[in-house]
């Protein structure tokens, strides 16, 4: 197997142990083995030795799912022309960033986390494909919210994992046992209901699949916080010169549920519009005065009716007018800043410049923080890291 992943095996024999842990579990997903083996290649060249000195600091699999978390933001601000430098944990001799990046304009510091993929269907579709080669059912699967349910730690990744794993294991005892003459039926299991239906030909296929659980945004919300403000608190550590510099930090997310509207919502709050609901001629008309005596209270009386507002005008005096216009945290379109996100309501987050959500290893959607510390602000830098990522 290593020899078809030669970069990721070349750098990852600096560190036996984990080169093992690393190709037993991923034995068989080939999928992931070639996204880590490109995303190796990219760096190997001109990062060679960055990359050992990184992966000697690995030791755990969720260490190496950081890793390629980092890897894949240094890939990201090294295509559009930065020059990056892979950071060792002891960088600054203490709390330490993971990538220096230098532009000709802007010098910057990243510091980039993951959140897990807790997709059930993508974690046993390869294996039920290979189950039906050999048997002509058709396989609808229902999963259930124990497994079907986001996760977002690693913790609770690994246990989602287990019960995947013992589900499916459960299920090719009971389908070993059927026959082309079998009836439509099902096979129940822990987290996994598997709805069975004979078909002609071989091989079998996959149908569609269903689950009750929702996205569980409170959860969502809360564990991203928790990352988010540690990752804030990590540069008051650092020592004074390097505070001078953007500290930007990169949420790298294999889980499909997580997207920019969620992050949008978390980090700028809660922002109404006034709407009108058409129903008659008469109805419509009231409703437009009723809304404009509403709005004209909401402008001529900021401060009471939108939370922060002298903090508001201070960025946009410092340059953050026409973003803050476009958030509508400055109100317009009768639409307005009704409760505030994390980057006004949390104190530890005037340390951060900004977050960038990368999903699908490519898709990348930035968030700068008008708010943050003077010296790290991005205000002559929008348009590179809102329009260029």
């Amino acid at each position: 197997m290593t020899s078809r992943f030669k970069n990721l095996a070349d750098i990852l024999n600096s560190n036996p142990g984990l080169r093992d842990k690393v190709f037993q579990e991923f034995e068989g997903k080939n999928a992931s083995l070639s996204i880590f083996d490109e995303l190796f290649s990219f760096f190997i060249h001109d990062h060679k030795d960055e990359l050992i000195a990184k992966i000697k600091d690995t030791n755990t699999l969720p260490l190496f799912c950081s890793l390629i978390a980092e890897l894949n933001s240094a890939r990201i601000f090294a295509r559009k022309g930065c020059e990056i430098k892979l950071l060792t944990n002891n960088y600054f001799r203490g709390p330490s960033p993971d990538i220096l990046c230098k532009c000709p304009e802007l010098t910057f510091y990243v510091e980039s986390t993951s959140l897990s993929d807790s997709s059930p269907l993508a974690k046993i579709y390869d294996e039920l494909r290979e189950l039906l080669r050999t048997k002509p059912f058709e396989v609808n699967v229902n999963f259930h919210e124990n497994v079907s349910q986001p996760r977002f730690s690693g913790e609770e990744h690994t246990e989602q994992e287990t019960l995947l794993e013992k589900s499916l294991d459960q299920f090719k005892k009971d389908f070993e046992q059927l026959i082309p003459e079998s009836p439509r039926r099902e096979i129940k299991t822990e987290g996994i209901t598997f709805f069975l239906t004979p078909t002609k030909e071989k091989p079998g296929c996959l149908g569609g699949y269903s689950s009750g659980s929702k996205f569980p945004k409170e959860i969502f919300e809360k564990f991203v916080t928790v990352l988010l403000l540690k990752k804030a608190k990590k540069r008051e550590n650092f020592f004074d010169s390097a505070r001078n510099y953007p500290y930007i930090v990169t949420f790298v997310s294999r889980n499909i549920l997580v997207d920019a509207i969620d992050f949008h919502r978390l980090l700028y709050g809660f922002i109404p519009r006034l709407s009108i609901l058409p129903i008659d001629q008469e109805t419509d008309r009231r409703a437009r005065i009723f809304r404009e005596e509403e709005w004209n209270v909401i402008i001529r009386d900021k401060q009471n009716y939108i939370p922060r507002w002298q903090d508001i005008e201070a960025a946009a005096k410092n340059g953050w007018t026409d973003f803050l216009t476009k958030i509508h945290y400055i109100p317009n379109d009768y639409t307005y800043l009704g409760k505030e996100g994390l980057f006004l309501s949390e104190p530890l987050m005037k340390n951060v410049s900004g977050i960038l959500l990368v999903r699908k290893s490519m898709e990348s959607h930035f968030f700068p923080n008008p708010f943050c510390d003077p010296e790290i602000s991005l205000v002559n830098h929008q348009e590179f890291f809102i329009s260029a990522l």
